[in-house]
């Protein structure tokens, strides 16, 4: 039975030389162990989805980044919990190898990927998929 409601949301962060971010879960956490993910998260009790973007991926990789165009919905059940999310891409004006990417507690490392690496690399089908819309998209 579900119990719980949360709204979330995901952002692929693109470097003007066409790199994607994508960050490796520790091993330590609780969910998705060592997998390759996205910056995520769930919104907080009056908190915009964009207001969350900035605040999420600033505590997890200490980025600042201003515009976010919606890509993709997406929702998932997990145990008594309803997830509802918004996945977002952002384009950054700088190379890739010129942002410093300081990670949180909750990810061990990062990866910059171009577009071709994404099947190679062995990511998840989600991870493929929302990547894929990423790379597609024009603002």
């Amino acid at each position: 039975m579900i119990e719980k409601f949360g709204i979330a949301t995901k952002v692929v962060l693109i470097s003007q030389d066409r790199k994607a971010l994508v960050l490796r879960r520790s091993p330590a956490d609780s969910f998705a162990k060592g997998e390759y993910d996205l910056p995520w998260g769930r919104l907080e009790l009056s908190e915009t989805p964009l207001e969350w973007i900035t605040r999420e991926l600033f505590e997890e990789t200490e980025l600042v980044v201003r515009d976010f165009f919606p890509i993709k919905t997406w929702s998932f059940l997990r145990e008594t919990e309803h997830v509802i999310g918004i996945t977002y891409v952002s384009f950054t004006e700088r190379v890739h190898a010129e942002i410093p990417v300081r990670l949180s507690a909750e990810h061990s490392e990062f990866l910059w990927v171009w577009s071709d690496e994404i099947v190679t690399r062995g990511f998840l089908e989600w991870l493929q998929s929302e990547l894929t819309l990423a790379f597609a998209f024009r603002k």
